[in-house]
């Protein structure tokens, strides 16, 4: 399949940030090259144990980084915009590095300039996604807690237009309809904002 101009969608995949593969997702990258123009990039990390949440997000920006760097040499159009997309785990990362690149750009000069994210069932509370499987007593057994360490309570965060880059135009959520995003305060973003419930 030729690479198409439109957009260049880096996808991170799910996995409870201790398993997954890109391969599992190539369906996904195949409808977005077929029906949408979009170029997909379908992105490996180190999973846990062999990589922390740290290491995941530090994963995804050298992904960026070295994308940017090469464009020309791997074929990705100029002016193409980047969108970046994630499930599950997979948005939580996507996540985290775009509000630590909105806080401190001064640290990502010369990553590739994100457009939009694209967030399917995305953790976007690490500390509440802990004590749900605390209580389904799975928690010793999960990744989430050894990847992230004693940094476990200091992975909480909440989505605002005060932590979003501000090259970012639009943002999709792909939620349960209980999602706590139902009502995500982003009134003052210049990001379109839309939200979608599964049925």
């Amino acid at each position: 399949m030729p690479l198409k101009p439109d957009y260049v969608t880096v996808f991170f995949h799910g996995g409870a940030w201790g398993s997954g593969t890109p391969k599992f997702y190539r369906l996904y990258g195949d409808i977005l090259t077929e029906t949408e123009g979009h170029t997909v990039v379908l992105i490996g990390y180190r999973i846990y144990p062999a990589g922390s949440v740290e290491n995941q997000i530090e994963d995804l920006g050298l992904a960026l980084k070295w994308m940017e760097e090469n464009r020309d040499r791997i074929g990705l159009f100029r002016t193409a915009p980047f969108i970046l997309s994630g499930h599950s785990s997979g948005s939580h990362i996507g996540s985290m590095y775009l509000i630590r690149r909105s806080l401190n750009p001064e640290l990502y000069v010369g990553h590739a300039a994100i457009s939009g994210f694209i967030s399917i069932s995305g953790v976007f509370d690490i500390w509440a996604q802990y004590r749900i499987e605390e209580f389904r007593g799975y928690h010793e057994l999960s990744p989430l807690k050894g990847c992230t360490g004693p940094e476990l309570h200091h992975m909480r965060y909440v989505l605002t237009e005060e932590r979003l880059p501000p090259t970012l135009s639009c943002l999709l959520l792909f939620e349960w309809p209980n999602s706590p995003f139902t009502s995500l305060p982003l009134t003052g973003s210049t990001a379109q904002f839309r939200l979608y419930t599964h049925n």
